[in-house]
């Protein structure tokens, strides 16, 4: 659907990775999808402007290791509970500081050479009033006071999940949670 004040557009890509001789590459074989829908609309000659993007699609994401690094107290974001008393901090040992002063660690991402199966959906919108777009210049009283203004809203959601199969591609784009 196409035409001045509105345009809609749609693409969609399938991928099938095929591996032929496994001693030039480590991947391995895939299917990957990526489909997107995005709507323009242009009312009452600029007055009211709006666009809207859902994109659904799975492939790799690099897997990155984390550690936590100790900073100045009240620095930091996290904090090191010694749950098992070792005496050893070990990753699941850290929460988040629920005081300033408790507040002793970062996590530091750090990307490695190995990639993870994903899935991800995306929803942008956005959505513009100009009031001035109806007068133009020529607005007085409280017209023109209203012709001053614009009014905008925007909103974007990304969820990025890591995936066994197909089907929790699908249960994503449908919106359901997925246990990973």
């Amino acid at each position: 659907m196409s035409n001045a004040k509105r345009q809609f557009y749609l693409n969609t890509t399938f991928r099938k990775l095929k591996v032929y001789n496994d001693e030039v590459s480590a991947q391995t074989e895939d299917n990957t999808v990526l489909a997107r829908a995005e709507y323009q609309m242009n009312e009452w000659n600029g007055f009211l402007n709006g666009n809207i993007l859902y994109e659904v699609g799975s492939g790799q994401e690099q897997k990155r290791d984390y550690a936590y690094l100790e900073v100045p107290a009240g620095t930091g974001q996290y904090t090191w509970i010694d749950y098992n008393d070792d005496g050893v901090q070990q990753l699941n040992e850290f929460e988040l500081a629920a005081f300033a002063d408790q507040a002793k660690f970062i996590r530091i991402f750090t990307p490695t050479n190995e990639y993870i199966k994903a899935n991800y959906t995306t929803l942008n919108y956005s959505i513009n009033v100009t009031p001035r777009q109806l007068w133009g210049g020529q607005a007085k009283g409280f017209a023109g006071f209203l012709s001053r203004w614009i009014l905008t809203s925007s909103l974007q959601i990304a969820k990025n999940r890591w995936r066994e199969d197909y089907l929790s591609l699908i249960l994503l784009a449908m919106g359901w949670p997925i246990r990973t």
